[in-house]
């Protein structure tokens, strides 16, 4: 889990093995790294799916390890000195703060890189490919895959958030999870053009009953465009 107060420090720690924090060196993002994940939520930060994050941001930094990164978007390490910052918990016995307008910097990135994708101020895990530019590596915004996670908990495709990060950590330690556009077309060539059935379905084969309702709780979203 990987604090993210600004868009420009996500290039940096791509381009990076190990990078500087406030705190000293730190381990930063392998060159095999293929996909990468980015969380956003509100400042409603006692909402139980939110909180569910927050509560857990330890166990999940240690069981994703290298398998898979994930952004925490808005996060920082460095307090109230940023204004709006509200301290939002703890990573490696450090403090958290979320800033507002850094989150919402990330959402509107997204928004103009993503066709048919925007924020509604909830809950979202978005997973995004790396590519590679002589050497430097930036993010392939082509085959992304979103989730609005507390859409799926109502429609019970999961009972809490980081239900689905143990899914997805798990899926790419076993070495299913190559790249996000891989996985797409892998579930498109299964399942059909409706590949965000297939791909519900693969991590929760228990969930196979709710598909309707997950489609039609899903619809219009980028993860149900095509």
């Amino acid at each position: 889990m990987i604090p993210a107060l600004s868009y420009a420090d996500v290039e940096l720690f791509l381009n990076q093995e190990s990078f500087q924090t406030q705190n000293g060196f730190a381990k930063g993002l392998p060159s095999t790294a293929n996909t990468v994940g980015f969380v956003l939520f509100d400042q409603n930060f006692d909402r139980e799916p939110v909180a569910d994050v927050v509560r857990n941001l330890d166990m999940l930094n240690q069981h994703s390890d290298t398998s898979i990164h994930f952004f925490l978007c808005g996060i920082s390490k460095f307090g109230r000195s940023e204004g709006s910052a509200k301290k939002v918990g703890v990573l490696d016995n450090t403090p958290l703060f979320h800033n507002a307008s850094a989150a919402l910097s990330f959402a509107r990135e997204f928004e103009r890189r993503i066709p048919g994708w925007n924020y509604n101020l909830g809950f979202d895990l978005i997973l995004i490919d790396v590519k590679s530019d002589d050497e430097y590596r930036t993010l392939d915004f082509d085959k992304p895959i979103s989730f609005r996670v507390e859409e799926l908990i109502r429609i019970e495709v999961i009972e809490r958030p980081t239900e689905l990060f143990g899914k997805l950590i798990k899926f790419a330690r076993d070495g299913e999870f190559e790249s996000a556009a891989r996985l797409r077309n892998h579930l498109r060539e299964v399942f059909g053009l409706n590949w965000f059935k297939g791909l519900v379905v693969t991590l929760f084969p228990k969930a196979v009953g709710k598909l309707a309702r997950a489609e039609a709780v899903l619809r219009g979203g980028y993860a149900q465009a095509e």
